[in-house]
């Protein structure tokens, strides 16, 4: 890897890690895919967008920003720029010029977009330029994360389609090569198991740690990118087998009686991302039209649900 993570496969042969992230050589090896088709949403059945009420109730502006009105983020004393949070204040500002129609917030939504492809290397990976302690691990500068790739890829994907933004339509094109387990680009921040399943980490490390917000959210990005602006098949297998790995483990992070994992490397609960994985695997079944995403969400609310 390019970013002092080290990367590993676990597969039992020897060679085949090699073969990881080689397009060519990965013809003929079969990873794991329920064959997933997906329906076509209307902007406001989108993740990440929201009704009136919610722009009455939020001050746009009520942030920590840098003197651009770009947000910036704090870690051990550090002014950083988180390129999640980059890209979660872009979306936002967007999703308020949809309601609002207020050119200020559409402003806003590219300034966001601007910082976010300033913080992108030559590999189109967003940079963690700050090193950071995941628990107790060191992940050094620069490092990388699979979310950051997929939200990117929501607010470039959502900018290209609805504000027809070619800029935005040309970095997300790049930027979902980083998230093709086709192409080698996306060595940083895929991993592929031994059983031939294959995830997006949103902490690329050894071992992996299966982090089921990050996963999903970079889920999200590239239904975004299919239904937006790139509808072909081999986009669309690609989602397919993503949300096939998660069909196949989400059970693994519950939890029973309690509050689901946020990982399966460390095993630790949180309450906010329990409402969280809740919220992204109904959204699953509704691009997906399969109810055994809500039916696990039911299972988790009926574990653990104090809202």
């Amino acid at each position: 890897m390019k970013n002092n993570q080290i990367k590993s496969y676990y597969l039992p042969v020897v060679l085949i890690p090699v073969l990881i992230g080689c397009f060519g050589l990965w013809k003929g090896i079969d990873l794991n895919d329920n064959r997933y088709s997906f329906v076509s949403l209307d902007y406001h059945e989108l993740y990440y967008t929201y009704g009136p009420s919610y722009f009455d109730i939020n001050e746009p502006f009520n942030y920590l920003a840098d003197d651009s009105g770009v947000v910036i983020s704090e870690y051990r004393g550090v002014r950083y720029y988180n390129p999640i949070n980059v890209c979660f204040v872009g979306i936002n500002f967007y999703d308020r010029y949809v309601h609002v129609q207020d050119s200020l917030y559409l402003e806003y939504a590219n300034k966001h977009r601007d910082a976010v492809i300033r913080l992108m290397n030559e590999d189109y990976l967003f940079e963690y330029k700050m090193d950071y302690y995941h628990y107790g691990v060191l992940f050094a500068d620069p490092w990388y994360s699979g979310m950051a790739q997929g939200v990117a890829l929501s607010l470039f994907s959502r900018l290209a389609h609805y504000a027809q933004d070619t800029l935005s339509e040309n970095m997300a094109h790049k930027v979902f090569e980083t998230l093709n387990p086709y192409s080698s680009l996306g060595d940083a921040v895929i991993d592929v198991d031994a059983d031939w399943y294959a995830w997006i980490e949103e902490y690329p490390g050894t071992p992996p740690d299966r982090t089921l917000n990050g996963f999903l959210h970079a889920i999200i990005g590239i239904y975004d990118y299919y239904h937006l602006i790139n509808p072909q098949k081999q986009i669309a297998d690609i989602l397919s087998l993503y949300i096939t790995t998660v069909h196949d483990h989400m059970y693994e992070y519950r939890n029973p009686g309690g509050i689901s994992f946020y990982c399966l490397n460390y095993y630790h609960t949180y309450r906010d991302y329990h409402k969280i994985h809740c919220d992204q695997l109904n959204f699953l079944t509704k691009i997906t039209q399969d109810s055994s995403f809500a039916i696990f969400a039911d299972t988790l609310k009926a574990d653990y649900w104090e809202w």
